[in-house]
Formats: C-alpha cells, structure tokens, sequence
C-alpha cells in the first residue's frame, strides 16, 4: 500500500443515491490504489438495502480458493429460493445454471486454469433461466428477448439445491469465464449472482 499524507487525493461518494442492488461506484473499473474512497450515507438509507448474504458468503467455503475466490460452496443443504430469499435486495438478476453441465464442461477444458482457443466460449454453458424484476430486461423481453427464459420468480428450479453460488459486477465478471459459463448479464452499475443448481436433487419440504 502506497503512503498517504495530505496530499492524497480523496473520494467521496454518498451511497444514499444507490438503490438496491446497485454498486457503490458507478464503475468499479477505476479503482485507484492511491486515492482514499470515503463513503457516506448523507439520506440515512444504507439500512435499506439487504446485506444478509454477505454473512453468509462468510460462512461458506471457496469454490477454489486459489484461483476462483467469488465463487462460495454452501455448507448445508441450500435450495435456490433460499438462497434467493438470503439475496434479498442486493442483487438486480440472478442467473441459474445446470451444476452437473459446468462440471462437465470444466473437465473438458482442463480445470480452471487451463489454456483455452478462442473458439472456447462457443462451447461454454448457458443459462437456464434468468431471475430478475429489473425493468429494463422485461421492456426487452417484450421486444424479441433472445436471452434464457426469464422470470421474476419464483423460479422453475427453485427447489433445487445449491451447489456454487457467486455474486458479480462488470468489474468481476471476467472471472465467470474460468468457470466456462457465458450469457449472464452485465451491466455497469449493478450487482448479480450466478446459481449452478443441481438440477436433479431437491430439498425436501
């Protein structure tokens, strides 16, 4: 970390004008390691927003701590509405998709790390549905969607257990590719979670 005096440039930003599921940046690109980020909440809203699955992501384990940090394994038997329920607000869209497919196709490419030609991402997994209440996607769907099936919930595998769970923003996304998935949404402000749900196990009522 570089030192500080007072010549160190600052940044101030108020994150009572973000709704939820919205990051606290506008672009978590520019992030600089030399400017001080001083976040405020001048409206008092900050207790508006949902911040649940952050202690849960706490509790979880690393899908693989060593090269794919977002992603978290649930440590019980989580079904995607409860997983869903846990989000609360703090997401904009999730997107499912099949467990037993992303393995598959992990193996085929060698693991996380593994060198891939730039035709790869033709054979990556793709949704199978897309969770979100975020008008822009509907006005979109009602112009010609081309998309996964979407939803505002509940969810089609709703009952289906957890078996990797991520949240990301356009700063992150770059990462989902390890794990050979394309087609979630990206958008500059907001925040999302990906959902590899086994499709052929669900939790017991």
């Amino acid at each position: 970390m570089p030192p500080f005096g007072p010549e160190t440039m600052t940044s101030h930003i108020d994150i009572s004008v973000k709704k939820p599921g919205m990051t606290p940046m506008w672009n978590c690109h520019k992030v600089f390691e030399d400017v001080i980020y001083h976040f405020t909440d001048s409206s008092k809203t900050a207790h508006l927003h949902d911040t649940t699955m952050l202690d849960r992501m706490g509790e979880d384990e690393y899908f693989d701590k060593d090269h794919f940090q977002t992603g978290r394994i649930p440590h019980d038997d989580l079904s995607l509405d409860e997983l869903m329920k846990l989000a609360g607000n703090c997401l904009t869209y999730t997107t499912v998709y099949d467990y037993e497919v992303i393995m598959s196709t992990l193996d085929l490419f060698g693991g996380i790390c593994s060198d891939r030609e730039r035709n790869a991402l033709e054979r990556y997994a793709t949704p199978l549905e897309l969770i979100t209440s975020f008008e822009k996607y509907w006005e979109w769907k009602k112009r010609g969607w081309q998309g996964p099936p979407m939803t505002q919930g509940p969810s089609k595998y709703g009952n289906c257990l957890v078996r990797m769970y991520c949240l990301y923003s356009s700063s992150s996304v770059g990462e989902l590719s390890k794990i050979c998935l394309h087609g979630e949404p990206v958008d500059n402000n907001l925040i999302g979670m990906v959902a590899l749900v086994d499709t052929k196990n669900v939790k017991q009522s």
